[in-house]
């Protein structure tokens, strides 16, 4: 097992996390404590990525996104989940007079298209090969 590679994994994105939760409450960067998570989140990610990338088997194999479809496919994923959840909070206390959207709220809003997505992605990866096999005639 990448035990380096799953080391700088955990602490990039533990220190993140740590730094987006906190961040508000000790003033973002004017606190020293947030800019030291978000220096050892980035140098942890990029050592992440680098390792990542030069391992023989990695613990995240990278390499996978070479492909041009699949790093589209992840692309498009990261925009669309990045551009759903924020504005449903927006619109669940503006235009449905709900008090203050929880982060729980938002989620179960969210939950049954994600879910449908999941079965989605299930089912057109067992089916992959036979529809690729049936478009390239075989």
């Amino acid at each position: 097992m990448d035990v380096v590679g799953l080391l700088l994994l955990i602490l990039g994105i533990g220190s993140l996390q740590i730094m987006l939760e906190q961040g508000e409450r000790k003033d973002w960067f004017q606190s020293r404590e947030i800019v030291a998570l978000a220096l050892v989140s980035a140098v942890s990610l990029v050592g992440f990525v680098w390792h990542e990338l030069t391992t023989r088997d990695p613990v995240v194999d990278l390499r996978i996104l070479k492909s041009r479809q699949l790093a589209a496919g992840a692309r498009f994923g990261a925009a669309l989940a990045r551009r759903s959840t924020a504005p449903c909070s927006r619109y669940r206390s503006t235009f449905r007079r709900c008090s203050a959207s929880t982060a729980n709220q938002t989620g179960l809003v969210i939950l049954p298209g994600a879910l449908a997505s999941a079965v989605t992605m299930a089912v057109a990866g067992r089916n992959a090969q036979r529809i690729q096999s049936a478009t390239l005639g075989g």
